[in-house]
């Protein structure tokens, strides 16, 4: 069904704000958490940069933070089959 951000325990403040932000909807497999060139603001109140788009974890080096796969219910799997092509 998609794909979320997965903070690591003590993650820094960069990743605490990135999981925050995307939560509680997955995103798209193919899609990005964020973009190249765009700001995150940290809980801590500093500003990051990324030099590239962030499609899956790690967002830095030394980041421990993951991402997980959203699979699709049985409901979901009804409805899509229920809505016409």
């Amino acid at each position: 069904k998609g794909k979320r951000w997965l903070l690591a325990a003590g993650g820094c403040p960069f990743c605490t704000a990135l999981a925050k932000q995307l939560r509680p909807d997955p995103i798209p497999l193919g899609a990005t958490f964020i973009g190249a060139g765009m700001p995150i603001v940290g809980t801590d109140g500093k500003t990051m940069k990324t030099w590239r788009s962030i499609k899956t974890a790690p967002l830095h080096p030394n980041c421990r933070c993951g991402t997980t796969e959203v699979l699709m219910d049985e409901d979901d799997e009804l409805d899509m089959r229920e809505q016409p092509s």
